[in-house]
């Protein structure tokens, strides 16, 4: 029974801390998406402004 009690318990924190590692592996690829995201963006807009110069000469 103890033995039991204590197998549960352990089973009980490593589906506990899955779903902590999920959750943070969740919003960490949320963080990268935004970063590439921005990242990206801001290298259009240069590249954009780099054109809009050259064609205005």
């Amino acid at each position: 029974r103890i033995h039991r009690k204590i197998i549960l318990e352990i089973e009980e924190i490593i589906i506990s801390e899955a779903k902590f590692v999920n959750i943070m592996t969740e919003k960490l690829n949320l963080v990268v998406q935004d970063f590439i995201f921005k990242h990206t963006a801001k290298e259009d807009s240069k590249i954009v402004k780099y054109y809009e110069e050259k064609f205005k000469k």
